[in-house]
């Protein structure tokens, strides 16, 4: 088979506060690489949790014109968490109303794509025994050594946490509640847990690692990784509860429009942390839909 040397690929990533455009080219210098990526946040949800289909629609509309006015010849949603647990049609829905085809990514090939996606792209990933990528609706953690090949994908993630207690900081008595939810997540699955402490590669957190650079006043950007101890946290969400040091700027410059991930992701990375047994937590960023290969396949499936 002759390689399409020049061709570009769209993926368009479906989320409910996102939508996320990777323009992938091939050429016969440089093989396959990110050519362009483009992110609108918008929340795309109503406040019973019920999908705003038309500006859903309407943000990748705008995303499908970037892709045609960088010639893409082929482009795809893909949509995880959100489309994976609908059961309202609104895959459908997007099909026929943006004449593409969309389809639903399994939480294994999240995993395979995030694990990958660390590996190129987060420096120090390769010290790390776990994998784990937690967005809106889902999350998975997952072996680093592709030999051993564990992984689970379960639908936690921090708009669950934030639908069901709606604090922007939780007070004890919530954070509690909120963590029992995510054990209770945890202990279904058969994940191993780490000997001699380990460290844990997370991506997905991006409110919580900008949160953590922005009050680390770390000289590293948060794209290039971030390091967090797991006895570090109760002293963090203390502090976070602590009316006098006034942190709603701070959470909304971590968070953009949802201030409200900062502590979620933060519970959610502490808990994976504990049940794992890992000491340590090294965030970086991943764009899912830059390691998402096969798009027709997917589709397919």
């Amino acid at each position: 088979m002759m390689e399409d040397y020049g061709s570009r690929r769209a993926k368009l990533g479906i989320y409910s506060d996102r939508v996320v455009l990777s323009v992938e080219e091939h050429t016969e210098e440089a093989g396959s690489y990110c050519l362009c990526r483009k992110e609108w946040e918008e929340d795309f949800l109503d406040a019973q949790g019920c999908v705003l289909r038309e500006s859903l629609l309407k943000a990748l509309e705008r995303l499908v014109l970037r892709a045609k006015q960088l010639d893409c010849s082929q482009m795809v949603c893909l949509g995880c968490g959100l489309l994976r647990y609908d059961d309202s049609g609104l895959q459908q829905f997007l099909g026929e109303r943006l004449g593409i085809p969309v389809c639903a990514v399994s939480g294994s090939e999240q995993s395979r794509a995030a694990c990958m996606g660390m590996q190129r792209s987060v420096p120090g990933s390769c010290g790390c025994e776990a994998g784990m990528h937690s967005s809106d609706m889902s999350t998975q953690i997952f072996s680093m050594n592709r030999e051993s090949g564990w992984q689970e994908s379960f639908p936690l993630g921090w708009r669950f946490l934030w639908q069901k207690y709606g604090s922007l900081v939780p007070d004890r008595v919530e954070e509690e509640q909120m963590r029992q939810e995510i054990k209770m997540m945890l202990e279904m699955t058969s994940l191993p847990k780490q000997s001699g402490g380990g460290r844990l590669c997370a991506a997905g957190l991006d409110a919580a690692a900008r949160f953590l650079w922005l009050t680390a006043g770390s000289a590293e950007r948060p794209g290039e990784g971030i390091c967090i101890e797991r006895e570090i946290f109760g002293q963090l969400f203390r502090a976070l509860r602590n009316p006098s040091l006034r942190w709603l700027g701070t959470l909304e410059q971590a968070g953009g429009l949802f201030p409200q991930k900062v502590f979620c992701q933060l519970l959610i990375l502490e808990t994976v942390m504990e049940h794992l047994g890992v000491r340590e937590a090294l965030l970086g960023r991943v764009c899912l839909e830059d390691y998402l290969q096969d798009a027709q396949a997917l589709c397919s499936n």
